[in-house]
């Protein structure tokens, strides 16, 4: 049997398990270079406990100032290899944080808190 689920629906049901785990998420900013792309990593937390890799996961983005727009560029290490998240489409792990990761970002930009600025 075969399921089709919206990305919106992909999203909820991921906010959903990871409630249901008790898994939090928390987002900071790492780095940028100034010109054309920005870091971000992304912490995990079972039960108030550092959970996966300690040092965080990289996001990489590259930044388009013109349309103030934020492109993937990349990941380390892979969040999508998480034990927890073994059930579960690679595409729609990726695809959630992703989605969390640009949001933290842009808004961050946006407030004038890096040296990217909008042309």
């Amino acid at each position: 049997m075969k399921y089709v689920i919206t990305e919106n629906q992909s999203s909820e049901l991921f906010s959903n398990l990871l409630k249901k785990l008790d898994i939090k998420f928390h987002i900071s900013y790492m780095s940028d270079n100034g010109r054309d792309s920005i870091t971000a990593m992304v912490f995990l937390y079972k039960n108030g406990k550092p959970l996966g890799y300690r040092n965080g996961y990289d996001f990489y983005f590259k930044y388009d100032s013109l349309f103030n727009r934020l492109i993937p560029d990349g990941r380390w290490p892979h969040i999508e290899q998480k034990d927890e998240f073994g059930f579960m489409p690679p595409e729609m792990v990726l695809g959630f944080f992703t989605d969390k990761v640009e949001t933290y970002l842009k808004n961050y930009i946006d407030k004038g808190y890096t040296n990217l600025k909008r042309k």
